[in-house]
């Protein structure tokens, strides 16, 4: 079994908030209790067959497994033996240690993944050389390998569920809804903007449209109710897929609503977004000079010659970070204030 670092793993999840943890043959106690420890989150077990069917657990290593979640002070309401297909729900973090991908093969676990992930799902996963886990994992997001498998030892790789492309249909008929008579509603293809008027100050907002349309029961943008009740206008830019809004379309919208006036009839616009719009929000502040800037774990930007390092976002690798919006950290300085929060343990 390969050795599980803790600590690289938590900081390649790369998630704010993890509220369940699905456990595949209680493979891996000492990261559940890691993130229980973490976020406070809930521990699913669940047995799983080579076959991929779901399966009683070997009574003596759930027994060590409980014991252990004790020890590490965690309250048996916080974990749960699951036994019945339907009962198994969407997951923020699967674990196959020493199961699925090292002993068993990845393909039999389809149902089982197909049924616990959302679009910010993760996989934390231990590989076997030459199992064909890669390239079956590939259809379901991006691998981030943190031990790389060889001849002699297995691998520790983390897989981040890639959103899949909403059809705009629908979201456009919300939208335009949503926006009514005196705001608008604009389809830029792989991007939308929709602004709701208010009051005077405008909040500007990223978020991803595949979470928005399937994730959230009410179809809304990121912190759309909350915006509202404090009555304040909205700007919510909507990306299909994992774009980190590198479009060119996006930054034509941004730059003909800056030399509109359109940022200038508010007393105050704030920039807010995570992760992917965290980096947007800070990027494309450049728009409003004076803004506020509100960024929970962004990055300042994915360019491989100035991140060569940076492993987890293999998807918009082709993208252009250059332009007046292209790094974060450069574009944010005209805002009056950027505050950016991040958790320092990962």
């Amino acid at each position: 079994m390969a050795k599980v670092d803790i600590v690289r793993i938590l900081g390649a999840l790369d998630l704010d908030d993890v509220e369940s943890v699905v456990d595949i043959n209680c493979g891996a106690p000492e990261l559940a209790i890691a993130l229980h420890h973490r976020y406070g989150c809930r521990i699913n077990l669940i047995g799983v067959a080579p076959g991929g069917k779901l399966d009683r657990v070997n009574e003596g290593k759930l027994s060590d497994y409980l014991r252990q979640l004790s020890e590490a002070g965690i309250d048996d309401t916080a974990v749960r033996l699951v036994t019945r297909w339907g009962n198994l729900k969407p997951t923020d973090v699967l674990l196959s240690i020493n199961s699925f991908g090292a002993r068993h093969n990845i393909k039999a676990l389809a149902a089982i993944m197909d049924k616990v992930f959302h679009p910010q799902s993760r996989l934390v996963i231990e590989v076997r050389k030459g199992s064909g886990t890669y390239p079956f994992l590939a259809k379901y997001g991006g691998c981030n390998t943190l031990i790389a498998p060889t001849d002699k030892t297995n691998g520790i790789a983390v897989m981040s569920v890639e959103p899949k492309n909403q059809p705009v249909g629908e979201w456009s008929e919300i939208a335009q809804e949503l926006a009514g008579k005196n705001g608008f509603f604009t389809d830029c293809g792989e991007h939308s903007f929709l602004y709701v008027p208010r009051g005077d100050t405008l909040v500007v907002t990223f978020d991803n449209l595949d979470i928005a349309m399937t994730k959230r029961e009410e179809r809304r943008p990121w912190g759309f109710s909350f915006i509202e009740s404090e009555g304040w206008s909205m700007l919510g830019v909507m990306a299909n897929g994992w774009t980190w809004f590198r479009d060119d379309a996006v930054v034509a919208e941004f730059d003909r609503l800056r030399d509109s006036g359109f940022f200038d009839q508010f007393k105050r616009v704030v920039f807010y977004g995570a992760s992917m719009g965290g980096y947007a929000a800070a990027a494309y502040s450049a728009a409003a000079k004076g803004s506020t800037v509100f960024v929970i774990s962004p990055q300042s930007t994915l360019d491989k010659e100035i991140v060569p390092w940076e492993m987890r976002y293999k998807k918009v690798w082709s993208r252009d970070f250059s332009g007046h919006y292209g790094d974060a950290s450069i574009s944010s300085q005209t805002a009056a204030d950027v505050h950016l929060m991040y958790d320092p343990y990962v």
